[in-house]
C-alpha cells in the first residue's frame, strides 16, 4: 500500500545473536567506510546498505542493539520501536520478548517515515499492542515555500554520570 519496492535480504550475524555481523555462511558485513571494520550486530546488513546509498531505507530486527549498533557504526539512523507496535509476521523471533521489526535510513526524517509506514500489529503476532497513534512531528512548516525543518529545534540532553563513569 505504502509503494514500497523490496530490493532483496541483506547478510545479517548468523541467527541475529551476535555483535559483529560475522556470519560463517555468507562472510562478514564489511563497514562500507572502512572494509577493515565490522558493521557491528545482527542487523548489519542493513545498515551497510544505506550507509553505502544502495537504498534509502531498510528494515532489521532488534532486540538487544542489533539495528542500533550497526547504524552507529556505519553512520546512519537506526531506531528500536516499542515492544508491539510492529509486526513480526515473517520473523523468526528468537527473543520475542524484546525483539522488534525496526527501520535503518539514512535520516531522522526518512526513519519517522518507514516507522508510520510499519506501524501496526496482526492478532497473530506473538506481541500484540494497541497503543495510542504516535505523535509524529510535522518536520516542515506550513508557510508556502518557506519550509523551515523543526527537527533543528529540538534540543536533547545527556545525563553525564551515566557516560563518564567508566
Amino acid at each position: 500500500e505504502c509503494g514500497v519496492i523490496f530490493i532483496g535480504k541483506a547478510n545479517q550475524h548468523e541467527l541475529g545473536t551476535g555483535v559483529t555481523g560475522n556470519n560463517p555462511h555468507y562472510g562478514v558485513v564489511r563497514n562500507p567506510h572502512n572494509t577493515n571494520h565490522y558493521t557491528g550486530g545482527s542487523s548489519s546488513g542493513s545498515a551497510a546498505l544505506v550507509a553505502c546509498g544502495l537504498c534509502p531505507a531498510a528494515l532489521g530486527t532488534d532486540g538487544g542493539g542489533s539495528v542500533r549498533i550497526p547504524s552507529a557504526l556505519c553512520g546512519v539512523v537506526g531506531l528500536k520501536t516499542t515492544h508491539g507496535r510492529t509486526s513480526s509476521k515473517g520473523v523468526l523471533e528468537l527473543a520475542w520478548t524484546v525483539e522488534v521489526v525496526t527501520p535503518v535510513a539514512a535520516s531522522v526524517e526518512d526513519v519517522m517515515l518507514v516507522y508510520a509506514a510499519i506501524l501496526g500489529s496482526f492478532p497473530s503476532d506473538v506481541a500484540v499492542s494497541n497503543p495510542m497513534p504516535p505523535c509524529i512531528p510535522l518536520l516542515k512548516d506550513s508557510c508556502g515555500d518557506n519550509f523551515e525543518y523543526v527537527l533543528g529545534s529540538l534540543r536533547l540532553g545527556k545525563y553525564t554520570e551515566w557516560f563518564n563513569d567508566v
